[in-house]
């Protein structure tokens, strides 16, 4: 096994350190933060997971407009050569542990965002450095730590493979990318209280101490997910049914328009999610994406479901680019909604409480866009509607539900996603599309992340297979009624959000990984008993 160790917080006690850096250098400028504030929390929680280069940069972009990065940068590296070669100490327990392992002959390398100038320099003097047989840096290696391909490629350069690696690790989001890789993790806890140089820490920032989410901030962005789910549910459940019985397309064209549909938003996503990563604005870097996209949903959701006095092709034509429009606004919003989340807390338990309120709010949105069209649809119907526009009215119900919901997460969110000022364009690196899709088919390449995405596709081909075919198959096969049509899926969906808090609790309980588990084989078992009654039941 190779063991590969972090070095500031899992080797050396230099966490206080690096908390006081930033403030101490901006306080020399004129600009002063309380150590423990919130603005303190929200520097350390950028500064962590990158290197003192791209630290120095944001600093200067940030805070020091008048100083080039490299100038933040030297004198960060005045202050950190004084630490690193004179004062910093390692963790005692630490340190047992690598000596014991050093011994035993056992392979050791170091993995740290620190220079490696630095790290050699304390090494030296605490005497190990030739307890290393490498000292690697995420400049280096080319991945941040928040990053899985970050540890595969130590295994590569190493010799071995990831699950071939023991990896000590203090951060909350190396682990995570550590354990995605498919490492072997072991948490590196210290005591907080006191350094024997220092005396009392200053207030840091950890886990323990940050500031727990609200129900107001849970509901705020929790709600924006009904948006996802009301539109996402209504044209994956409905658009078929519509096209083909109230617009009359051919069921061949439909089923084309929606795969176009469906092949657009794969590709469409990770382009969307770099020009995300692009913004920067006064509204923040993801919250832009809410209110931009927020009135072209409403307004698209419902000129799909609009019976246009088209024919032949130019009717096909119609509605398949107005469903690539809607995929387009659809993850328009969707990505840095997503991306959004992870800027409201870093704290594990917070995380996964603000999923579940998403979860909850998306299952509204499904209650409303499976229990509601057809209903409505035929309530419209019976008092003198026709049709077409029985079902644009419904579409535009939907869309006014959908861009009210991220309208309200783009104004409580406003705290989480703070102001941003654009960086030197002269030092953008170029964009490449080929490097851009290179990256998600390396991370595609380690074993773990196989065997989600698999998990993932079948799930959502079972998902998709049955919103697509549903209202078909109650409507026709079980010549039910609209209004009963509405019952099934209702109750349906009250059924998910059922499941909801004990899929909390056994999360919390047993970890994400088992729970998936548990509730895939639970829908399979759904799925054959389904089949089966539905076989018992159906007319002859």
């Amino acid at each position: 096994m190779l063991h590969v160790f972090d070095i500031d917080g899992t080797l050396l006690d230099s966490m206080p350190m690096w908390n006081r850096l930033p403030l101490e250098l901006l306080g020399r400028h004129g600009i002063h933060i309380e150590a423990g504030s919130e603005e303190a929390v929200r520097i350390f929680q950028k500064l962590d997971p990158i290197t003192s280069e791209q630290g120095a940069a944001w600093i200067s972009e940030t805070y020091l407009p008048d100083m080039s990065p490299e100038e933040v940068y030297c004198e960060m590296t005045q202050y950190l050569e004084s630490q690193y070669n004179e004062i910093l100490q390692p963790f005692p327990d630490t340190l047992d542990t690598l000596q014991g392992l050093h011994e035993a002959g056992e392979r050791i390398v170091a993995f740290s965002s620190t220079d490696a100038p630095l790290l050699k320099a304390a090494f030296e003097r605490l005497g190990i450095s030739g307890w290393f047989e490498a000292i690697y840096t995420t400049p280096e290696i080319g991945y941040n730590k928040v990053s899985p391909m970050a540890f595969a490629e130590v295994a590569k350069r190493a010799g071995v493979k990831p699950e071939e690696m023991i990896v000590y690790e203090d951060s909350d989001f190396a682990i995570a990318a550590a354990t995605v890789a498919g490492c072997l993790v072991i948490t590196c806890t210290h005591d907080l209280s006191a350094s024997p140089l220092t005396g009392p820490r200053p207030p840091r920032y950890n886990r323990r101490m940050e500031k727990r989410l609200t129900l107001r901030e849970h509901l705020g962005y929790g709600i924006a997910s009904m948006g996802d789910s009301i539109t996402y549910v209504f044209v994956g459940s409905f658009l078929m049914f519509f096209l083909t019985t109230v617009a009359g397309i051919s069921p061949a064209s439909a089923g084309v328009i929606s795969a176009l549909g469906s092949v657009f938003s794969a590709v469409s996503n990770p382009i969307i999610g770099y020009a995300s990563d692009q913004v920067y604005t006064k509204y923040g870097r993801r919250r832009p994406a809410l209110l931009v996209f927020a009135l072209p949903l409403g307004a698209v959701v419902t000129l799909l479901f609009t019976d246009v006095p088209l024919h032949g092709t130019a009717k096909v034509l119609y509605y398949g680019i107005f469903l690539l429009l809607f995929w387009f606004v659809y993850t328009g919003f969707f990505v840095p909604y997503n991306a959004l989340g992870a800027a409201y807390t870093t704290n594990y338990d917070d995380r996964t409480r603000l999923r579940l309120f998403a979860s909850m709010f998306n299952s509204f949105g499904n209650l409303i866009s499976l229990g509601a069209p057809a209903a409505l649809s035929a309530f419209l119907i019976a008092r003198g509607f026709g049709q077409g526009p029985a079902w644009t009215s419904v579409g535009a119900l939907i869309g006014v539900v959908a861009a009210a919901s991220l309208l309200i997460t783009f104004a409580a969110s406003k705290e989480k996603d703070p102001p941003v000022s654009r960086p030197d364009r002269s030092q953008k690196e170029p964009f490449h599309l080929s490097s851009l899709f290179g990256e998600y088919l390396s991370v595609a390449k380690l074993p773990p992340v196989r065997w989600l995405i698999l998990a993932s596709v079948t799930s959502l081909i079972a998902y998709t297979l049955v919103t697509a075919d549903i209202v078909y198959y109650l409507t026709y096969c079980l010549s039910f009624s609209a209004s009963t049509v509405s019952l099934c899926l209702l109750l349906m969906t009250c059924f998910r959000m059922f499941l909801l808090l004990p899929q909390g609790q056994l999360s919390a309980r047993l970890d994400k990984r088992p729970t998936i588990i548990l509730f895939n084989l639970f829908a399979v078992c759904g799925f054959i008993v389904s089949r089966l009654i539905a076989s018992a039941s159906a007319p002859a």
